[in-house]
């Protein structure tokens, strides 16, 4: 490979020679020299930014290509060492190292000295062992001054004009008093940074380190401006199209937990009409849980929900009535989105999931049709804005909208526009709310205040207050053990009915261990006011509070201490909320698979007619409440 040298201090030209790629450093120096008619040891070479020393740390033979990565047209530059200044500096390397030497031999003389004189006497001991001490901290400063820095890529080179390292950031010239930045110790001339004088300031920083947002105060969902900085100002960074935000991959903040993700039905708080703005709104509510896809659900539960948008070309819409095409047979490689259809679809899956809610027995070959399409179970539909580009009359017109329940009539395969076969479901609205887009419907969205909610709360807008139903009151009421909890709750002000029941059951009424899943089941009302499950209470040994420490009985965890009454409340507020009864807790070698089971004792007549007795009273407690 051909290589390029250049000698400023010799000559203007530049001279090549023909190596090999395991050519040592050593040899190339030689021949160097040979060409510039010196002693190989008095050039230095220099490439890459980097010095070309003849071996490496390990004692072996440096090469150019494998130690340096030193390539074709490589260049190469040689710096010629003055034979006097070489012998200075080694004479005064030898001045160092005879200093050094003398130094350490009146040490070691000292402290051979230093076990008589201490035998003798303390005191001159003392004296004679500060004196080196002091002439040694007032000779180093005296050294130091003497010193000069040394530039590592010029060497201090005086017949180059510009230098990387101790040369002007912006011109690379060596000239002039230049200003030294107290971030990146890089030297600027006044001229280059714009300045007319040397600033006052303690401390001053260079264009490329100072920050100009440091008495900027960032507040929530406000992005630092960052276009003066490097990034900014790249080719990559100067794009005009949006990628909406970086909403496509985020996470979610929250997660709905009024509902499990397999509930079937309308979600409690949550009326037709209502908007967001992004998907991944719609996945934190709970409404559609899938952040990408338009089905969610399981073959083995069944489909809860979908999401109508530019999707298939079959897909017809007509408002209370459509025909939707399942999921599959598109080209997804190379990281597609949305691609064209490549293969037939398959009733497996997400299709599966679907098939599994009409009211008739799955075929996976021709299809089949409910009975009674309304014993279908129920489907929670939403439509988005990117529909518009097929069905515009029910699209909203931003973001994506919840539209109410649908049940599937018949689903069958069919040859689509694309020329494979793909799955096609007819499914009917029925659900007692009015569609969105009538104007009976329009009228109960301004009545409830439904609005479009945002990626940022702080701009949703505050249309209509969220006040209890007086029944509810009542049942608040009853509960008097968690008074402090429901007073909390109600001085505290909510714009939707979801938004209410997501901080009773995620936040307010949660148990104190932190340790169980939302929502509560089976809660105690400490005596100290604080509400905790019966199975974390059974779990802790301490038998005190979670939150205050405070010392508990030892029949707390007994079932005769739920709550029942704020079990009534919760009832209420979310008809969804399930009650799990209590179970006895479980002997250590029950856990084992091996040990047999013991049968349970039999229970006599009149603890049976107790326990029927303490039923019947609570259903009597629950229907009158209501």
């Amino acid at each position: 490979m051909r290589i390029l040298f250049h000698c400023p201090s010799k000559s203007s030209e530049r001279y090549t020679l023909t190596v090999k790629k395991s050519e040592n450093v050593q040899t190339f120096r030689q021949s160097v020299a040979e060409k510039l008619k010196v002693k190989p040891t008095n050039i230095r070479l220099f490439a890459l930014g980097k010095m070309l020393l003849d071996r490496c740390a390990d004692g072996k033979p440096a090469k150019l290509f494998l130690t340096y990565g030193i390539k074709e047209n490589a260049l190469v530059l040689v710096q010629a060492i003055d034979k006097s200044k070489k012998v200075s500096s080694d004479e005064e390397e030898e001045e160092e190292t005879v200093s050094t030497l003398t130094q350490e031999t009146e040490q070691q003389q000292q402290q051979q000295q230093q076990p008589s004189s201490l035998s003798n006497n303390s005191e001159p001991s003392s004296s004679s062992s500060s004196t080196p001490s002091t002439t040694e901290t007032t000779e180093q400063p005296k050294e130091e001054e003497d010193k000069q820095y040394q530039c590592k890529t010029c060497h201090n080179n005086d017949e180059l004009d510009e230098c990387n390292e101790c040369g002007c950031s912006k011109c690379l010239k060596k000239s002039g008093d230049p200003l030294i930045c107290d971030q990146c110790d890089m030297y600027w001339h006044l001229e280059c940074v714009g300045l007319t004088s040397v600033p006052e300031d303690k401390y001053w920083y260079c264009p490329v380190c100072v920050n100009t947002d440091r008495e900027v105060v960032i507040s929530s969902g406000k992005a630092v401006d960052m276009s003066s900085s490097k990034k900014a100002k790249t080719r990559g960074a100067q794009q005009t199209k949006s990628w909406g935000g970086g909403s496509s991959c985020a996470g979610r903040n929250s997660e709905c937990v009024i509902v499990s993700k397999e509930h079937v039905g309308a979600i409690p708080g949550i009326y037709c009409g209502q908007t967001w703005y992004y998907r991944m709104n719609t996945s934190e509510w709970g409404i559609h849980r899938p952040p990408v896809g338009g089905i969610a659900g399981s073959s083995t539960t069944g489909a809860v929900s979908i999401v109508l948008s530019a999707g298939y070309e079959d897909d017809t819409d007509h408002g209370d009535e459509f025909y939707y095409t399942g999921s599959g047979g598109r080209d997804l490689s190379n990281n597609k989105r949305l691609g064209g259809h490549a293969t037939d679809q398959e009733l497996t899956r997400f299709n599966l999931a679907l098939a599994k809610t009409c009211a008739a027995k799955v075929n996976d070959k021709k299809g089949a049709e409910a009975t009674d399409w309304k014993k279908s179970r129920p489907i929670r539909v939403c439509r988005t804005s990117a529909l518009a580009k097929h069905h515009p009359k029910y699209a909203p017109e931003e973001g994506v909208r919840y539209d109410g329940l649908y049940k599937i009539v018949k689903y069958w395969p069919q040859k689509g526009k694309s020329g494979f076969k793909v799955w096609r479901f007819l499914m009917r609205r029925d659900d007692p709310e009015p569609a969105p887009w009538t104007e009976e419907a329009k009228k109960w969205i301004e009545k409830r205040g439904l609005r479009m909610i945002m990626p940022d709360s702080t701009k949703n807008k505050k249309k209509v207050q969220f006040k209890l139903p007086k029944k509810t009151l009542t049942l608040i009421d009853a509960d008097k053990q968690d008074k402090r909890v429901w007073d909390d709750i109600k001085s505290q002000v909510f714009y939707s009915e979801y938004e209410f029941l997501h901080y009773v059951f995620s936040e307010a009424v949660v148990c104190s261990s932190g340790a169980c899943n939302v929502p509560i089941r089976n809660p105690i009302t400490t005596p100290c006011g604080h509400i905790c499950c019966l199975e974390c209470l059974r779990k802790d040994s301490s038998k005190t509070c979670f939150s205050c420490r405070a010392e508990l009985s030892e029949n707390v965890t007994t079932s005769q201490n739920i709550n029942h009454n704020l079990i009534h409340v919760l009832k209420a507020l979310n008809p969804s909320y399930v009650h799990i009864n209590p179970t006895t807790t479980p002997s250590p070698s029950s856990s084992s698979k091996t040990q047999k089971t013991i049968p349970a004792k039999r229970v006599s007549s009149s603890r049976q007619s107790a326990q029927k007795a303490t039923r019947r009273m609570l259903l009597n407690d629950v229907e009158n409440s209501i």
